[in-house]
């Protein structure tokens, strides 16, 4: 009788999405206990493949050319029970029991044939066995992270045509700040992009009113606030979306009028395609895996983190801040940008106090004045910096720039800025100077 994992992931073939994670990801079929399904995976990948990378195997097609092997096997194909019993599950899972079956056998016949070795041959014995880990390890390595011949060149004009199709249409995150939407484009998914500002300078009201945009694109939005509590966090989301003040609204002091477009502003959302999820989770809970890990179970299409400076690290014994820091994007980095569903992901993120003076000075930010920015710089897609001199904040305006990006050039905007108010909005491009 199957496993449960190993009948999800058959289930999974005909499910374009899941069938796609499973081609991209790479299956050696060795790792499937049941012999006699490892022809039918691979008939199915060959069926994505074929169809343009566009359609899964109906379950009559399935059966009409495995029919005698499903019944014989008795492979039940149903639908998934729970939310986690995902292709990726199924996939991790098979492939640990895998190594774990293999691992045992090897650790015996490598004992076995050192210990009644002679001194001369132990050194020839030691390569063997260590190509056969290598092998065992090719087995259940990601295939993400290849491109291999004429394949990745059809990948390549597939995800072309793809772009073509889609022309100026936003793709992934977007903000709900018109110039930079229009200038990324979106952030894609697998994309990391950051938001920095000096302390108490917005980048929290930035992160809500992203996904609070997010929420009414019909998308589904997660934010993980790490400082400040679900109750502020949604009280503000709450002021941004009905333009209310939220200095009157933490008084008590708003009028009917404000509070009818508040009712409304509820009622609007109530019906929306999409959702939002906010969530402060307790210490212990904060690393990357924990939280990338609780999006995809929640079905997020955005991830969005408030922010870095609150990140729990896996390890930081012995290890420097920076070193800390790195370790965190580059395990963020990673975890949104591999596997089926990939995530794009807004984080917030410190200037640090000597470089909010060294703004002060300039007029303007350069990205040597974030906290660990070569860091920071190294792992993300897009780095966003939010500025406010003393004069502007009077004048009720702010900088948005570009510090650095992959895909597009350096730019900056002035804002209209006072979040309290509900005013957070890019007004005019503008040139600070800041491109090399």
């Amino acid at each position: 009788m199957t496993s449960r994992p190993e009948t999800v992931l058959y289930s999974s073939l005909l499910d374009v999405d899941r069938l796609e994670y499973l081609a991209r990801e790479g299956i050696d079929t060795d790792i499937l206990p049941t012999a006699p399904m490892r022809p039918v995976v691979e008939w199915a990948i060959n069926y994505y493949f074929d169809s343009g990378c566009k359609q899964a195997p109906s379950e009559e097609a399935l059966r009409l050319e495995w029919g005698s092997v499903l019944e014989a096997e008795e492979i039940v194909l149903e639908p998934p029970e729970d939310e986690y019993e995902t292709a990726e599950w199924a996939l991790k899972y098979l492939r640990s029991q895998h190594v774990h079956l293999q691992w045992q056998q090897w650790i015996k016949r490598a004992a076995e044939e050192m210990a009644t070795s002679f001194t001369d041959d132990r050194l020839e014995i030691f390569d063997k066995h260590a190509a056969e880990l290598a092998e065992l390890r090719a087995t259940v390595r990601s295939r993400t992270a290849e491109a291999v011949g004429a394949d990745s060149l059809t990948d390549a004009l597939r995800r072309y045509e793809e772009r073509r199709l889609r022309g100026d249409e936003p793709h992934g995150m977007m903000l709900g700040l018109a110039h930079l939407d229009a200038h990324t484009n979106g952030i894609h998914p697998g994309e990391l992009a950051v938001m920095a500002a000096g302390p108490k300078a917005g980048k929290s009201w930035v992160l809500a009113k992203a996904v609070l945009h997010e929420w009414r694109r019909g998308r589904r939005a997660i934010l993980f606030t790490l400082e400040n509590s679900v109750e502020m966090t949604m009280d503000r989301i709450v002021c941004l979306d009905a333009r209310v003040n939220y200095r009157d609204w933490q008084r008590a002091r708003c009028t009917e009028e404000e509070l009818h477009r508040v009712q409304v502003s509820r009622d609007v959302l109530a019906e929306a395609a999409g959702e939002l999820i906010v969530v402060m989770p307790p210490r212990g809970q904060r690393t990357v895996e924990s939280m990338t890990r609780e999006a995809r179970i929640r079905g997020a299409d955005s991830l969005a983190i408030d922010q870095l400076t609150f990140v729990e690290a896996v390890t930081v014994k012995g290890k420097a801040r920076h070193e800390v820091v790195r370790d965190i994007m580059h395990d963020l980095k990673t975890e949104i940008s591999t596997g089926n569903d990939k995530l794009p992901c807004l984080l917030a993120h410190q200037i640090n106090r000597e470089g909010v003076k060294a703004a002060d000075k300039t007029g303007y930010l350069e990205m040597y004045m974030l906290a660990e920015s070569s860091e920071v710089e190294r792992t993300a897609d897009w780095v966003f910096g939010l500025y406010r001199s003393h004069d502007e904040r009077i004048a009720e305006l702010a900088k948005l720039q570009v510090l650095a990006a992959r895909r597009e050039d350096i730019t900056s905007w002035l804002m209209r800025y006072d979040p309290a108010s509900g005013l957070i909005e890019t007004h005019r491009e503008i040139a600070l100077g800041t491109e090399d």
